[in-house]
């Protein structure tokens, strides 16, 4: 279900490729961001603070950027102070 919503993030951002579980899976792993078992649910990832941390840094060093803003995330500050990068309204 969740490859859903990634296959039209892709589309939506132009992407002609569509992408299965097990696939996302070997990316996110080779990324360091490991999946486990979720009980009924299947496998997904814990979004606790340290996973959280690493998807900011991942996000920084690639340099992706998104529509949802939230200044007061203390990941995304981190990241921030780490590069220097400096949102325009603060400098």
């Amino acid at each position: 279900m969740q490859h859903s919503i990634a296959n039209g993030i892709l589309k939506g951002r132009g992407e002609n490729i569509i992408i299965d579980p097990r696939a996302v899976g070997h990316h996110l792993r080779a990324l360091g961001l490991s999946s486990r078992r979720l009980g009924s649910a299947g496998r997904g990832i814990r979004f606790t603070s340290a996973i959280r941390r690493t998807i900011h840094e991942l996000a920084q060093a690639y340099e992706v950027r998104t529509k949802l803003e939230n200044p007061s995330c203390e990941f995304c500050a981190e990241a921030r102070l780490r590069t220097g990068d400096v949102p325009e309204r603060v400098k």
